[in-house]
């Protein structure tokens, strides 16, 4: 098997989606002085993203705005709460939240308190 020299990253959404990648990788740089060290890593990184979203451009694109809101350095699978067996529903198709969804996360404890 022979690999070859150069290696270009596949973007594994829409053409929209990076955007939200650049600027994934702008404040890493910026915030926690990281960059990718080549193509490959930089596309081990996407595959992971794909992989904790299931696939969902919009999912993927909410874990990388958490993470940036939260200083997070990683990138992290938003869990589902449960309620009578069943998961959440999706969010809306335009991706935004309403402002009690985000009072109702604010004040559900996630059993991490004081971590």
């Amino acid at each position: 098997m022979t690999l070859r020299a150069e290696f270009t990253v596949t973007n594994p959404f829409s053409p929209e989606f990076i955007q939200h990648w650049d600027f994934w990788k702008l404040y890493k740089k910026q915030d926690h002085s990281f960059t990718y060290k080549s193509a490959l890593s930089e596309q081990a990184g996407l595959n992971e993203l794909v992989r904790i979203s299931d696939g969902d451009e919009q999912e993927a694109i909410r874990i990388i705005e958490r993470s940036m809101a939260n200083n997070w350095k990683g990138l992290f699978r938003i869990h589902k709460s449960k309620k009578d067996g069943e998961s959440t529903p999706k969010k809306k198709a335009t991706g935004r939240t309403t402002a009690d969804e985000l009072y109702a996360a604010y004040i559900k404890p996630t059993g991490t308190e004081g971590q």
